[in-house]
């Protein structure tokens, strides 16, 4: 199985990187570029245009595993019909959150429309009958009522989604968060014997792999160009990490992972993004600037005012991310979902007041 799995790492890799130079070409000749502003950090127009060729691999991939699968008889099993129809959904909200990120990057989209479509998109797990059926024991709550479970769902998908697109504001660090998180959830759904989402994971990580090269090291005019996710890429990425926590749901009972639990593991690399929206719109709220229209306030920006190259913001924010996964893993062994998350609340607000402090500091002094 694992000889298939690298099969389709390497496909993934290699249909991206043949992809990616002729999207970033396209881009320059049809003029579909991403222009410098005061919000933006770069400082010439790159294609944003990137995130185009994620869904269309990922399902090639999908589709080449399966045939693969009719070569080798003993590992061929016949695939769960719930699993299958859940699947059904992810691929039908994937592509319309797909469709939604084209239109945004080439001609923009409102907000409005985009969280409908996001909604949309996100009803269609509860419907499939993927949802929470459990509190998980947070708070000291358990069984959750149907009608209940089917809102947090939808509110959990549409927070996740958005959680991805918006931290992705320095080079490499969406990219790289959603390596950590595929690569966490292609052992654990290893260690849960599920074939087909593992084959999942392990094109979105030949994908990004090769996507982040471009993205990191890239520079126009040269053979590794420099080109963004956009909103195609970023609202993808999240749909699909939703689609991955909503399954290990259904998993929150048993040992999913060898030393943590499957929540608290497949939540571990969102930390960072899942908090930042929180304190974002928080400090909006206080400076009674509009809560829904982009600015300046994120981690990655907060770091940067804090004397970080951008290199170096996306370094240290993966090290934080590192740091989470960890620190959910290690702690699971000693508390159960309340703990876990105020573990995780103590570390962030403890950061946050560092590079707060640091950034004062550096603006007094100028």
């Amino acid at each position: 199985m694992w000889f298939l799995f690298g099969i389709i790492f390497l496909f993934a890799a290699l249909m991206t990187a043949l992809l990616l130079p002729r999207i970033i070409s396209i881009s320059a000749a049809k003029k579909l570029l991403d222009l410098p502003d005061e919000r933006k950090l770069h400082q010439s127009p790159v294609s944003r245009l990137g995130g185009l060729c994620f869904l269309p691999i990922f399902m090639m991939s999908i589709f080449l595993f399966n045939l693969l699968l009719h070569f080798f008889p003993e590992l061929h099993e016949s695939n769960d019909p719930t699993t299958m129809v859940q699947f059904q959904a992810f691929g039908l909200g994937a592509f319309l959150l797909y469709l939604l990120g084209i239109a945004d990057d080439l001609v923009g989209v409102g907000y409005r429309y985009k969280f409908l479509a996001q909604v949309i998109a996100a009803s269609l797990f509860p419907l499939s009958g993927l949802y929470f059926h459990s509190a998980l024991g947070i708070f000291g709550f358990h069984t959750l009522p149907e009608w209940l479970g089917v809102l947090i769902t939808i509110f959990a998908v549409v927070y996740i989604t958005n959680a991805i697109n918006l931290i992705d504001g320095v080079d490499g660090l969406a990219a790289g968060i959603c390596v950590m998180a595929f690569a966490l959830y292609t052992v654990m759904l290893s260690y849960l014997q599920h074939p087909l989402m593992v084959c999942g994971c392990v094109a979105i990580l030949g994908i990004l792999t090769i996507f982040w090269v471009f993205n990191v090291f890239g520079v126009s005019g040269r053979p590794i160009g420099k080109l963004f996710m956009g909103d195609t890429g970023s609202l993808t990425l999240g749909y699909m990490i939703s689609f991955m926590v909503l399954t290990f749901s259904r998993y929150a009972q048993q040992r999913a992972f060898v030393v943590a639990g499957s929540m608290s593991g497949a939540l571990a690399p969102l930390v960072i993004p899942l908090l930042d929206i929180l304190r974002v719109v928080f400090s909006r709220y206080r400076a009674g600037a509009p809560l829904f229209l982009p600015d300046k306030r994120h981690i990655h920006h907060l770091l940067m005012r804090a004397g970080l190259s951008k290199r170096l913001t996306m370094l240290v924010l993966l090290l934080m991310t590192l740091y989470f996964i960890f620190l959910n893993i290690c702690v699971s062994k000693i508390f159960k979902s309340t703990g876990i998350i105020f573990c995780n609340l103590i570390s962030w607000l403890a950061m946050i007041l560092v590079i707060e402090m640091i950034v004062r500091r550096k603006e007094r002094q100028q």
